[in-house]
């Protein structure tokens, strides 16, 4: 099964939001928003998100897609990340909204959209990276470390789970 990492395209919002709620309900731990939150969101959110995240300057979102199988959903979108200029005349951007759907985890898809944020952000002038992880996702925790994020030490409550922490990890995309 082959797989395509790329930025999503406007006219597939319907196959992110299927793809964004399953993961909220996959992991609802790992994202500071929950399901029934973005469930209730109307088309036209949908719609912007997908838009924004084909075509905005200040954020990107990647998509992996499949070329079928017996093993993925319908929509063909497996796994999705988007990169946000959270300030371009600071340098400062973030990872958010990572996920890869259980059935296609260990081939890669993490790996390729960290990259695939890192190389937009590092076009786009930024000089740094930013995510949170909950402290307990010791998978994603490995995977940003493979791609040189470091732990800032900072720690703040998931907001809808104040129980648990979440982490925050920085990476300099400066040559």
């Amino acid at each position: 099964m082959d797989f395509e990492v790329r930025r999503v395209r406007a006219d597939e919002w319907p196959a992110l939001r299927e793809l964004r709620l399953r993961a909220l309900l996959d992991a609802p731990l790992a994202f500071g928003s929950t399901y029934a939150r973005e469930a209730a969101f109307d088309d036209a959110v949908w719609i912007e998100r997908a838009r924004g995240g084909a075509t905005d300057e200040d954020r990107a979102t990647f998509v992996a897609a499949h070329d079928g199988g017996p093993v993925v959903p319908a929509t063909g979108l497996v796994a999705l990340a988007t990169g946000l200029a959270n300030d371009p005349s600071a340098g400062e951007g973030s990872l958010v909204g990572m996920f890869v759907a259980p059935e296609v985890r260990g081939r890669g898809l993490g790996d390729a959209l960290v990259a695939s944020v890192a190389s937009w952000a590092y076009s786009r002038g930024l000089r740094g990276i930013e995510l949170w992880v909950t402290e307990t996702n010791d998978h994603a925790i490995a995977l940003y470390r493979r791609h040189g994020f470091q732990d800032t030490n900072d720690r703040a409550p998931l907001d809808h789970t104040p129980s648990l922490m979440e982490r925050r990890m920085t990476r300099s995309l400066l040559p």
